[in-house]
């Protein structure tokens, strides 16, 4: 199984909402950000304190500054 693919196919097939549980938390940022770059798409971040916010390479992180 590729996470990459499998995951791409997902945003694709444009399902409103996909849900990802998982204790790797810099694994799945890192894939949607190469997700991002290589379909061109912009890529969002939201969080309870910072709201809804597009990302910009290399500041991805739901963890606390």
């Amino acid at each position: 199984m590729n996470d990459l693919h499998d995951l791409t196919l997902l945003i694709k097939s444009r399902f409103p909402i996909v849900v990802v549980e998982t204790h790797e938390e810099a694994r799945m940022q890192a894939l949607l950000e190469r997700i991002s770059n290589l379909e061109q798409w912009p890529l969002w971040t939201w969080s309870v304190t910072q709201g809804l916010q597009r990302f910009h390479s290399g500041e991805l992180s739901l963890r606390p500054a």
